[in-house]
């Protein structure tokens, strides 16, 4: 029941790949991205998590029947004690300059690689309240000229990684843009230079998402 839509420019954007599946076509279902064996597969309707699987629930923008009406979902992580709404985005994308890749060490190939994104206005009260926190000017390419900024730690669902690199974007491009489809406004998106550490399953019915490690 999902739409396809189809890009002549598909190839450019995405760098070579044929194609993108998205929020038109993951809802309703149970998915596991086991990044540490670069798989993902759906799994079986009576999918239960695990005792050891961390959980974090998601926010979706429902209409008067309570049904979801996007497949954007919302995530809540936590830096520096506070909490942040930001997109759940498995498709966060970085083209890191050399000053970028040196200093982030993002692996990358044909030039590109994963991030996660900051509007600017969190990216300015980051660094005014942590001046020590890194910043690189001029980090990535993939838009224009982008900074980044190197965040100690994150929890997300009650695990704590770091550091993290976050790559600062507009804020009208979340404030204005993303934040239309969701059910609250949201900083930025987090991405797979984060849950690349563990085994993410993406369980739309439950409106949740679980974290196991290896």
């Amino acid at each position: 029941g999902s739409a396809a839509l189809v890009s002549l420019t598909i190839g450019h954007a995405t760098h070579g790949a044929d194609g993108v599946l998205g929020a038109g076509y993951l809802p309703d279902h149970v998915w596991t991205f086991d990044y540490p064996q670069r798989q993902i597969w759906e799994e079986a309707r009576g999918w239960r998590p695990t005792a050891d699987m961390h959980r974090t629930e998601l926010g979706f923008p429902r209409n008067a029947a309570g049904k979801p009406v996007s497949g954007f979902p919302r995530i809540t992580i936590h830096v520096d004690g506070k909490a942040l709404d930001m997109l759940l985005d498995t498709g966060a994308t970085a083209q890191p300059t050399i000053a970028g890749e040196q200093v982030s060490h993002i692996p990358i190939k044909n030039g590109i690689g994963v991030t996660s994104y900051i509007t600017t206005s969190v990216l300015e009260r980051w660094h005014h309240q942590h001046p020590c926190w890194r910043i690189v000017d001029d980090g990535d390419s993939l838009l224009g000229h982008a900074r980044l900024i190197e965040v100690p730690q994150i929890e997300i669902a009650g695990l704590k990684t770091g550091p993290v690199w976050f790559t600062e974007r507009p804020d009208a491009n979340f404030h204005d843009g993303m934040s239309r489809y969701m059910d609250r406004r949201v900083e930025g998106s987090l991405g797979a230079n984060v849950y690349g550490h563990w085994v993410m399953t993406l369980d739309y019915p439950r409106t949740a998402v679980w974290f196991a490690t290896r």
